[in-house]
């Protein structure tokens, strides 16, 4: 993988002239594989550098095993923006499973990326999209229904018998007239009688283009299934959804406009749609107006686990090592999105959760981020306790205020103690803009000096001295064996206070709301 911060520097160096060797395209990253549930929409996604239409760079992409590139389709299609270059695949399926190769040439050289794909989620589906208000685009895979011809199927809900909607069909996909304002649902037959796995249901409604709105929340509620609430927050709540088509958990961010425009919701889509890093959670769709008008609802990975800070203190005790592991990931987060000038401007323990599937942290939130450089006005710091000088100053932020929250963070993760809280905000305030904290002894007596040094490096006043992500990532903290034993109940104190102290500001704005 190409180092990042060589290429930025390089970048940034003013020269006279261009060599050949500066306008070779580059793979800067690419994930090595990625696993999706039939029936979605999946993005292979690779970052690039020079590989723009500027330098006529060409972009190809082949399925390991098959002769011929890769032709553009209503299934297949080729995206390029920001730096990277897709390959979109719309209702993917068993059989897309494979090693694609992504080949990008020009005059100056060519570079290639390899990812690996795995689909699950049963041997065949069949995949449905309104094109309008009474047309349905029907598409399944022709290699697994097994026949020449085959027949499509509709039913109507909330009717269970399937009915032949169009016969002798040769090849996929197939655009059907039907009815509006009903629900339907559709599988492909083959001449055996073999069938796809049913589509996702599909709603349509005989309204104009005013009442869109409507129709977009009837598409949403005949999708998803939602299942129980997982969080509440500031400006909307995350509830857990399944999808009924392909059986897939996920989460719903739902956010009313009244609380979040519109512009902002789809800001934050934009960034984690175009956000690919293992230890940041991915996002799937967007939903205007949906599941009712006046809200927006973003579809996120679920991420299958609580939040780092729980999940620590559900132990009897954890070691400085366990503590470098974690932090190691949610540098390597900052760092991805540092090196692409974003930041996340709200970490704090609430969007930092753990997935005990893979032991992997995964940042959340990312609606700070996007509404610091939308809003014209600075809004007070999300959360006091993890605040920067600057965002208590109403100055600007960057880069170096994630790292002051993480600095924040891991004293926490050390002792269960907040470095600047204190019995006031005033006070905290104060401590803050103060940068006044220290290492009681009780506490952090037996714990590295190395994590105390680069506590040191991170908790600085002015934000240029702050330690960045990559000199973090190189700490020899990081690379410690065991360290101190910590003791979970100091976590667990720490959650307690905290969530307590929440309850109390929700309570507040809700009042004031």
């Amino acid at each position: 993988m190409v180092d990042l911060t060589k290429s930025d520097h390089a970048a940034d160096e003013s020269t006279t002239t261009t060599t050949p060797e500066e306008k070779t395209p580059t793979i800067l990253s690419s994930p090595m594989s990625i696993r999706a549930t039939a029936g979605e929409v999946v993005r292979l996604s690779v970052e690039t550098h020079n590989a723009d239409r500027n330098n006529h760079a060409t972009v190809t992409w082949r399925k390991e095993g098959e002769d011929q590139c890769i032709r553009e389709s209503d299934r297949y299609q080729f995206q390029q923006s920001m730096g990277f270059v897709y390959l979109q695949i719309t209702g993917c399926r068993a059989s897309d499973s494979g090693v694609y190769h992504c080949h990008i040439k020009c005059e100056t050289g060519s570079c290639s990326a390899r990812i690996s794909l795995s689909v699950t989620g049963g041997k065949s589906s069949t995949l449905a999209r309104a094109l309008g208000f009474s047309k349905v685009e029907v598409d399944w895979d022709k290699q697994e229904i097994g026949s020449a011809s085959c027949s499509i199927e509709c039913r109507t809900l909330p009717l269970q018998r399937w009915v032949p909607v169009l016969k002798q069909v040769n090849e996929p996909p197939a655009v059907l007239d039907v009815s509006p304002d009903a629900s339907y649902s559709f599988r492909v037959m083959g001449d055996d009688g073999r069938t796809t796995s049913p589509s996702i249901v599909v709603t349509l409604s005989r309204l104009d283009a005013d009442n869109g709105a409507e129709w977009e929340s009837k598409q949403f509620v005949g999708r998803y299934l939602e299942l129980d609430e997982l969080g509440n927050g500031r400006f909307g709540i995350v509830r857990r959804a399944r999808d009924k088509g392909t059986g897939q958990e996920v989460a719903l961010k739902q956010i009313p406009r009244h609380k979040q425009s519109r512009l902002l919701t789809r800001a934050e889509y934009d960034v984690l749609a175009s956000t690919h890093h293992a230890n940041i959670i991915r996002a799937f769709a967007l939903f205007e107006n949906a599941p009712r008008p006046g809200i927006d609802t973003i579809v996120l990975e679920l991420v299958k686990g609580p939040t780092l800070f729980a999940y620590l203190s559900e132990k009897t005790e954890y070691t400085e090592a366990t503590a470098t592991r974690y932090t190691g990931q949610l540098l390597s987060a900052l760092r991805w999105l540092h090196c692409r000038s974003r930041m996340h401007l709200d970490v704090k323990p609430e969007n930092v959760l753990v997935d005990q599937e893979t032991d992997q942290v995964k940042v959340i939130d990312l609606g700070e981020a996007v509404r610091t450089p939308i809003d014209e006005v600075v809004p007070p710091p999300a959360d006091l306790e993890f605040a920067a000088p600057e965002s208590v100053l109403g100055r600007p932020t960057g880069p170096y205020t994630d790292m002051w929250a993480v600095g924040v963070f891991i004293y926490v993760l050390l002792s269960g103690l907040s470095p600047f809280l204190d019995d006031s905000v005033e006070e905290t305030t104060a401590n803050i803009l103060k940068c006044d904290f220290c290492f009681p002894d009780e506490y952090f007596e037996t714990i590295s000096s190395d994590a105390k040094e680069l506590l040191g490096r991170l908790l600085r006043l002015r934000g240029e001295d702050r330690a960045n992500a990559e000199f973090c990532l190189g700490s020899p903290w990081l690379k410690i064996s065991t360290g101190a034993t910590i003791l979970s109940t100091r976590m667990a104190a720490f959650i307690e206070r905290r969530t307590h102290c929440l309850k109390l500001r929700q309570d507040h704005d809700s009042f004031y709301s």
